[in-house]
This record gives structure tokens, sequence and C-alpha cells, in this order.
């Protein structure tokens, strides 16, 4: 359970899913934090939802996560189908599966690192 914890930590991007579509236009992420603390949120472009939440590994598999969205609470229990440092797949009780890939932030240093580089090669 305590490796499933420690790579579950981070922000995931939706890539897939059996319900249709990630869709370019509407981004969704779960950011998993430490201390039980998760995020959902969903990128429109001009409008960003952020929808706090909690989860508990339940077994090497299970995710039991509760997000208060809009007021109301809503939860399940997921299954983890794979989990690797670069993607998720989780698996709801209905069936319906989900892909995510890891977001590798660049930190601010190496930002400018990367802009002065591309100057340097023209």
């Amino acid at each position: 359970m305590k490796e499933t914890e420690t790579k579950l930590l981070g922000k995931w991007k939706l890539v897939k899913s059996d319900l249709g579509d990630a869709g370019e236009e509407s981004k969704f992420f779960i950011v998993y934090k430490e201390k039980g603390e998760m995020e959902f949120v969903r990128d429109g472009g001009d409008e960003k939802q952020v929808f706090k939440g909690k989860y508990k590994v339940t077994d090497a598999d299970k995710i039991d996560w509760t997000v208060e969205e809009f007021g109301q609470e809503r939860g399940e229990v997921s299954t983890v189908k794979e989990l690797t440092d670069k993607k998720l797949v989780i698996e709801d009780p209905q069936g319906v599966k989900e892909e995510f890939e890891k977001v590798v932030e660049k930190k601010k240093d190496e930002k400018k690192e990367d802009k002065k580089d591309k100057k340097e090669d023209k």
C-alpha cells in the first residue's frame, strides 16, 4: 500500500476515458497530495475549477476518495489497474476505465534555462 501511496503523489492528466475523448479544449487533472488530500482540477482555458477532497489507499489497488463539487460531496472506491511513475489507469465501480499521465512540472529555474538555451541556439 505504501508504494501505491508514494507513486500516486503528484498531478495526473486525464488522457483517455471509456466515456469518450478526454478532449483538449477542457483538461481534467487529479492531484494527489500528502496527508490524504486531493484535488479535481477542470481547466477549460478561460475557466479553471478546483474541487478539494480526501483520499485513502485502502488496499494495494484501491483508492477510497471523496470530493466536494458544487456543494455536493461525491466519492467512490476506484481500483488501480496500472500504476507506474508515468501512467495511472483506474476503474470505477461501474467498470469505467480512465487513463492518466503524470504531469512533470518544470521548476522556475529550469524554465529560465530553457529560454536561455533557445536564445543561444538561434
